[in-house]
Parts: C-alpha cells; sequence; structure tokens
C-alpha cells in the first residue's frame, strides 16, 4: 500500500491500497490533486487527495512499470520491464510509444519542463532523449564515461584498424568501378549488336524489295522483248512473202528484164529482222536466266530478314536490362565511394579526437601535478610554521637554562665560600639541598632544550625534505601546462 502523509502535521492522511506487488514510483500532479502511484505489477493507478479514492487504473507495462513522471501540463511518462517507453495524454490514453526495445533495462523516466523532450536512462548508464512531436530519439549519451586512458585505446585500436577498414573500402570501390565499366561494356557491346542487328535486317530487306522491283522489271521487259519478237516475226512473215511474190514476179519476167536489186534490198530487210529477232532472243534468254534466279535470292534475302529480325529482338531486350543494370550498378559505385570518402574522413576525426584526448590526459597530469604542488607547497609552509615556531619555542628553555645554571654556579660558589670559612652544618646542609634542586632543574631543562632542538631539526628535515619535491612538482606542472597548449595547436 501507499501512505500519505500531512506535510505540516506530521500525521496519517490516506492509506491507499490496490497494488498487488511492489511499489516503484509515486508522484504528485503538478496541481496536487492527483497522485500517480505505479508498481511492479503492471499497473499505474491514480487517486484524487480530498477522498483517497482510486479515479483511474492503466494496464500499463506487463511484467512491472519500472519508472514513472509526469508533465507541467499532466500529461506523463511511463517505462516497464517490456523495455518499452510510453508517453500518455491527460485523459489517460496512450498517446504514442517513444521506445519498443530499449537496449537495458530502464530505470528512470522524465519530462521537459518546456514540453518537448522525453528522457530514459537504463542499467547501462545510458541517457536517451526523444522528440514528443515526432517520437524519433533525438540523442544519447553514457551517464558513466569512459576514462581517458580507455578512450584513448579504443582511439588508438580504431586508427591502427583504419587502413585496412580503408583498403577494404577502396577494394569495394575498385571492384564497384570494374561492375560498372563491364556493365557499361556489355550496354555498348548491346547497342552495337542491335545496331549491326537493325542494319543487317534493313539491308536484307531493303535486298530484297530491290530484288521484288528488279524481278518486276525483269518480266516487264520479258514481255517487252516477247512482244517486239512477235512483232518482228510478223514484220518477218510480210517481208518473205513479199520476198516470196518478188522472186515469182521476176521469174515470170523475161531474163532481160529481170531486176535482182528490187529483191535485194527485200532480203537486207529480212536479215536485218532476222537479226534484230536473234539479239532479241539472246536478251529474252538473259532475262529469263535472271527471273529464274530472281526467287531464290528473293527468298534468301527474306529469311536474311527474317533472321536479323529475330536476332534484333533479344538483343533490343538485351539493352534493356543493360540499362536497367546502370543505375543499380552507378547507385553501388557511388554509395562504395561515399564509404570510402566518410572512412577517410573518420580517420582525421579519429586522429584529432586522439589529439583532444592525448591533451586532455596531459591535462589531466598538470592539474595532478598543480594539485601536488599546491600540496607540498601547503605541507612546506606548514613545516616551515612548526620550524619557526619551533625555534622560537627554543628561546624559553635556552634562557632557562641559562639562568638556572647561572643560579646553580652561584650557590655552587656560595656552598664553597661557607665551608671554607666554616660556617655551621645545618646551614651547608640546607645550600646543598638548594644545589641539588638548581642541578635537577639545569638537568630537566637541558632535557627539554634537547627535545626543543631535535623538534627543530625535525622540522628542518621536513623542509629539506620536501623543497626538491615542490621544486620538482612546479617544474612538472609547469612542463605540462605548456605541453597541453601545445598539443592543442
Amino acid at each position: 500500500g501507499v501512505w500519505v502523509w500531512e506535510a505540516q502535521s506530521g500525521n496519517e492522511f490516506h492509506t491507499l491500497r490496490g497494488h498487488q506487488a511492489a511499489i516503484t514510483s509515486t508522484m504528485f500532479r503538478s496541481d496536487s490533486n492527483l497522485l500517480a502511484t505505479a508498481s511492479e505489477d503492471g499497473t499505474l493507478r491514480f487517486w484524487e487527495m480530498n477522498g483517497g479514492s482510486e479515479v483511474k487504473k492503466i494496464d500499463a507495462h506487463p511484467g512491472g512499470v519500472v519508472a514513472f513522471a509526469f508533465g507541467r501540463d499532466g500529461s506523463f511518462l511511463t517505462a516497464g520491464r517490456d523495455r518499452k517507453l510510453q508517453l500518455w495524454k491527460t485523459d489517460f490514453n496512450l498517446e504514442k510509444e517513444l521506445a519498443k526495445n530499449l537496449p537495458a533495462l530502464p530505470t528512470a523516466v522524465a519530462l521537459a519542463s518546456e514540453g518537448a523532450r522525453a528522457f530514459v536512462t537504463d542499467a547501462a548508464g545510458v541517457v536517451r532523449a526523444y522528440d514528443l512531436k515526432t517520437g524519433q530519439s533525438v540523442g544519447e549519451f553514457s551517464a558513466a564515461p569512459a576514462t581517458i586512458e580507455s578512450r584513448l585505446a579504443a582511439l588508438r585500436s580504431q586508427i591502427q584498424a583504419q587502413p585496412a577498414v580503408i583498403s577494404a573500402a577502396e577494394g569495394k570501390l575498385s571492384e564497384s568501378t570494374a561492375k560498372l565499366a563491364l556493365a557499361k561494356k556489355a550496354l555498348a557491346d548491346a547497342e552495337q549488336a542491335a545496331k549491326e542487328a537493325k542494319i543487317a535486317h534493313e539491308t536484307a530487306k531493303k535486298s530484297e524489295s530491290d530484288l521484288r522491283l528488279q524481278l518486276d522489271q525483269i518480266k516487264q521487259q520479258l514481255n517487252a522483248r516477247r512482244g517486239q519478237i512477235d512483232k518482228l516475226a510478223g514484220e518477218i512473215g510480210v517481208v518473205s512473202a513479199d520476198l516470196e511474190a518478188r522472186k515469182q514476179a521476176l521469174a515470170a519476167l523475161p531474163e532481160d528484164q529481170r531486176r535482182p536489186a528490187d529483191l535485194l534490198a527485200v532480203e537486207n530487210r529480212r536479215t536485218e529482222l532476222d537479226a534484230q529477232i536473234s539479239r532479241l532472243r539472246m536478251e529474252l534468254g538473259g532475262l529469263e536466266k535472271q527471273e529464274k534466279q530472281l526467287p531464290t535470292l528473293i527468298e534468301a534475302a527474306a529469311q536474311a530478314s527474317i533472321a536479323n529480325a529475330a536476332r534484333l529482338k533479344p538483343t533490343e531486350d538485351q539493352i534493356g536490362a543493360k540499362r536497367q543494370e546502370i543505375p543499380a550498378t552507378e547507385k553501388t559505385l557511388a554509395e562504395a565511394k561515399a564509404t570510402l570518402d566518410s572512412i577517410k574522413a573518420r580517420t582525421g576525426g579519429l586522429q584529432a579526437a586522439e589529439k583532444r584526448w592525448l591533451a586532455a590526459a596531459i591535462n589531466t597530469r598538470a592539474l595532478e601535478a598543480r594539485e601536488t604542488s599546491r600540496k607540498l607547497l601547503e605541507e612546506s609552509e606548514n613545516h616551515l610554521d612548526g620550524f619557526r615556531s619551533a625555534a622560537k619555542a627554543l628561546e624559553t628553555p635556552m634562557k632557562a637554562l641559562r639562568d638556572a645554571r647561572t643560579e646553580r654556579d652561584e650557590v655552587a660558589s656560595l656552598l664553597k665560600s661557607k665551608r671554607d670559612g666554616g660556617s655551621e652544618e645545618a646551614h651547608l646542609k640546607e645550600i646543598e639541598t638548594n644545589l641539588d634542586g638548581l642541578n635537577a632543574k639545569v638537568n630537566m631543562l637541558a632535557a627539554e632544550l634537547s627535545k626543543a632542538e631535535t623538534e627543530l631539526a625535525t622540522a628542518r628535515e621536513k623542509i629539506e625534505r620536501v623543497s626538491p619535491l615542490l621544486d620538482e612538482s612546479s617544474r612538472e606542472a609547469t612542463k605540462l601546462k605548456a605541453d597541453y597548449f601545445s598539443a592543442l595547436k
């Protein structure tokens, strides 16, 4: 349960019971009218303070609520053993999950006073911040930072590993560059093959068209030649008939009236016509031979056109595929280059960080040396004060010892003179007793003086021991300070 106590009287105000496991957090809302309690039973309970009654119960985190915090506006933040960080509205409804799987068990939460940030710490000592509007993580830091020595060791390990990391990145860049070059070459080869196939297709197609045109022309020429031959054959028939008629008419004439020259012109015409027909028939034979050859040539050209067209389609498909490969390859190359640049830049960052932490290490030593000097100086001053006090304290026992010795010597001289003068025994006894007392006093004062001298010598030894240490520490502090400023350059 939860007990609420009055602040002024210290009396019990409310006893709040309801949780079934250990209570992990309690917190008043800013108006103090509402108390929130969180428990390992996984619930949040809200209690009004007028009557102490429960006004709301929320099953927030299975396994247990480990941290709770109110915001100034009444919204609240929770974290649980389920490693979730949740922001709740003022009406007790969940607004958003800021984190679903924290790396370590959360231990505490808080909301910034301006209401823009949420914070959670975990068992690993890490503090994480979240933007309440976007729900995104905006940063983290370790509440238990590593020592300078461990930071330097980690930085040096990373710097030592950088050449291998850079080499690997350069290898990937070279590999990506080679892949891009191969992809571009494959595209160029595919484009060249497509160009050649297209030219071959168009050439074969044109050849087929030209051959078909040539065949049509030859057929027209054949028809023309045959017509010419038929026409000449008809004319030969007419000329032959005319020649035969002329021969018969000439034979019927008396020999002295015959004129063979009339026959010669007709015979020459016939010979000319026979020659023309013979020439036309030779041309006709050549055309008929071409007419027989052209269909084979046309078929070959058509097959070549079909073959080249068939070769062109997959080549064009390859071009499309190759073109699609290039952007991805270029992206991979750009990423490899960016990675290499980032790694190289990180090398400079690591070296700069090493330089800063080296300077910090020097500064730490300088501060330690300065603190040592301060302590040694304080010790030296204390020893010096002790020496001065001892020296001053030595004056009193020295004077007392001198005075006691003087007085003792005077009493001893008096005793001697009294003995020589034959004084009474009782009087001599009294002087001897006084002298014994003075001898004891002298011995006591001598012991005190010896002790004081020993203390003075001890104080001097302490000063002599601390002085070189102080000088050495001061020199070291001055040198380290100069080294620190030099390391910052």
